[in-house]
């Protein structure tokens, strides 16, 4: 028996940090790259107020839960046109070593809220964060995956570290 390495990508061989990684959804095409995580990004979170009343914008995570935060770039290749980001995040999870997937969340994360973009011109790129509410024990094995999205071709999940 000959033993086969994950590719680079996949859940146990995750591309490392500011790696950049092209990906595609039916609507969608950016050069992604994860710049950084916060995996206990409590005090963030709850920091955001409204710029109009100054009120904060999110609460305390669940009990027995934590924010984290994941700092992307995104560009839209210029010979593509506009890239829709509802659509590349719709396909965005996080996933631990107990494969308990969490969705970008209702938290609203500083400073620029990836989720509220809706397009990305041709050439342009975008700085922001998504956010996640997690179990603790999941992490120290924090991974971040576009699950439905072609890259290189094929239609698989691509996993980023997030440590």
């Amino acid at each position: 028996m000959t033993f086969v390495p994950p590719y680079p990508g996949e859940f146990l061989n995750p591309y490392p940090l500011g790696t950049t990684i092209t990906l595609s959804t039916i609507v969608s095409t950016f050069a992604v790259t994860v710049k950084s995580a916060t995996i206990d990004a409590n005090a963030e979170v709850e920091a955001v107020t409204d710029p109009h009343t100054g009120q904060p914008v999110n609460g305390p995570p669940p009990a027995g839960d934590q924010y984290t935060l994941v700092n992307l770039s995104l560009t839209s290749p210029a010979d593509f046109g506009p890239s829709s980001v509802p659509e590349l995040f719709g396909a965005a999870l996080a996933e631990g070593a107990d494969h308990v997937m969490y969705k970008p969340d209702s938290c609203v994360p500083p400073p620029l809220d990836l989720g509220s973009i809706g397009t990305v011109d041709a050439g342009q790129t975008v700085i922001g964060n998504l956010c996640f509410t997690i179990a603790p024990t999941d992490a120290s094995t924090l991974e971040l995956g576009f699950t439905t999205v072609a890259f290189k071709g094929l239609d698989h999940p691509v996993w980023f570290a997030l440590r």
